[in-house]
């Protein structure tokens, strides 16, 4: 039996905290349901990793704190909180060294041990003011 929560806090500790990325292809389906912004959609695991240089790119010393992790069944919820420098452009934004903070809800469903839907719920408003693209 796989567990769970140490599947989601590898891919949160070292895919993204670290940009260690090839953890994500040994425990993601290719390609996985993505839902964000009330949007699903498909996503490789190629895709994940762009994302997330992406995003240590424009936040290098990016950080995803896991707050809590639930699991129900095959599903595992995660409350986090983001934070990180803004070095690096983002969402048209030039870097303005602003350190941001942003809580996040994900919701994990793994089938078989394997990550197969993901649904993200972040402070998007909040994010953006802390960057300085809306007032």
């Amino acid at each position: 039996m796989v567990d769970l929560k140490a599947s989601v806090t590898l891919m949160i500790e070292q895919g993204w905290n670290q940009g260690k990325t090839e953890v994500f292809a040994p425990v993601a389906a290719d390609p996985m349901r993505f839902h964000y912004a009330g949007v699903p959609r498909e996503l490789s695991v190629d895709e994940l990793c762009t994302i997330v240089g992406r995003w240590r790119a424009a936040f290098p010393d990016l950080r995803m704190e896991i707050d809590e992790l639930v699991t129900e069944g095959d599903i595992v919820a995660a409350l986090m909180t983001f934070t990180g420098t803004h070095m690096g452009p983002w969402a048209g934004a030039e870097p303005t060294g602003r350190q941001i903070r942003m809580a996040m809800t994900l919701f994990f469903r793994f089938e078989d041990g394997t990550l197969v839907e993901i649904w993200e719920l972040d402070d998007q408003l909040g994010f953006r003011r802390q960057l300085g693209l809306i007032n």
